[in-house]
């Protein structure tokens, strides 16, 4: 039993009370179903956009593409070096700089580690950022424990997220544990 209500009105207000009864379940059952009400990282509207078109120019997977992803995020990061999300936008940006060959892997990697953990800094519970750590650990570090404790982290906070579970999946292949 999570709610109930008696509602006792007259016969003109009948087509009131349909939308009284939603708006008063929705709102005892938010946060028992919920828990929290979801939050979203706040900035201005320029440094939103800069963002948005990061990620456009980065998911084009080109060269040109992230090279352009990565000036716009830090353009991003200058007005706003509180919003996360560009910090996270960044260290992806770095991983595939290097993962399609057009970026050293050393400072490339130093640079997104040092991203990942400034997002974690802002905001703990983002589980991305942990996912981040995990990629560099494993892929650059080859610190496969170090890998695992970031994606149970991950994985813990949420666990129905794909990247995390892609992430699991790719450090097991890793280890050899196929099956």
């Amino acid at each position: 039993h999570l709610w109930s209500e008696t509602y006792d009105r007259r016969l003109a207000d009948i087509f009131a009370v349909p939308d009284e009864i939603a708006a008063e379940v929705v709102s005892a059952l938010r946060l028992t179903l919920l828990n929290d009400a979801p939050s979203a990282a706040i900035t201005s509207p320029e440094v939103y956009s800069l963002y948005l078109q990061a990620m456009y120019e980065g998911n084009q997977y080109t060269t040109e593409g992230l090279i352009n992803a990565e000036r716009l995020i830090e353009e991003a990061i200058a007005l706003d070096s509180g919003y996360a999300p560009a910090w996270l936008e960044l260290a992806s940006t770095l991983m595939n700089q290097v993962a399609q060959r057009s970026r050293e892997p050393e400072l490339a990697y130093r640079k997104a580690r040092e991203a990942a953990q400034r997002a974690l800094e802002l905001d703990p519970g983002n589980t991305a950022g942990y996912v981040s750590l995990a990629w560099i650990a494993m892929k650059y570090d080859l610190e496969f424990h170090e890998a695992a404790e970031y994606l149970g982290k991950a994985r813990s906070m949420y666990p129905n997220n794909d990247d995390v579970t892609n992430g699991i999946a790719t450090l097991q292949g890793d280890l050899g544990h196929n099956d």
